[in-house]
């Protein structure tokens, strides 16, 4: 009602959100085996893990401790174990996480919010839809800002497209 009354100059002054905004993830090195995906969400309480991802870092877990996950579309099912203390490097600083192991979900990596409270995680937003996060270490104090990259498009992704349609165009060469 409030648009349909005000004036055509000021209707054209208001700035409103997106419908949708992409999930936002960064790339740590994870139990100094290689950088993964994680997808923040500080809506979750835990912080989880794929089982193949696990494997893949050489994450080990403790299978006696296993709870029950429900999932966003409310299907409950035992998670496969939890992994005690691994490293998250953000640059120069580390977390160690208490990470579920989970078989069959649809992401790589979740930080949650024991990520978020260990780390005293400050999220920036940016216009653009973008986010930076200011982490500190637990330990010793020091901070880093990291950047967020949208889900399934982390670092070297626009290096690796544009490689790969310079590849295709050479093809047609």
């Amino acid at each position: 009602q409030y648009l349909e009354i005000i004036d055509e100059r000021d209707r054209k002054r208001i700035i409103v959100a997106r419908d949708t905004e992409l999930l936002r993830a960064v790339w740590p090195d994870i139990n100094y085996n290689g950088k993964d995906e994680c997808i923040v969400d500080w809506g979750s309480q835990i912080v989880a893990m794929s089982k193949d991802v696990a494997i893949g870092l050489g994450v080990s877990w403790d299978p006696a401790f296993r709870i029950n996950m429900q999932s966003a579309n409310g299907q409950v099912e035992l998670s496969e174990g939890l992994a005690k203390n691994v490293p998250f490097k953000f640059g120069e600083v580390t977390a160690y996480l208490q990470v579920h192991v989970l078989d069959g979900v649809a992401y790589r990596v979740l930080l949650g919010r024991p990520f978020e409270v260990l780390t005293v995680t400050h999220t920036e937003a940016l216009k653009d839809g973008g986010q930076l996060l200011t982490i500190t270490d637990p330990n010793t104090g020091s901070k880093v800002v990291v950047p967020t990259w949208e889900r399934g498009r982390g670092p070297g992704t626009r290096q690796r497209e544009q490689e790969a349609e310079e590849a295709k165009t050479e093809g047609f060469r």
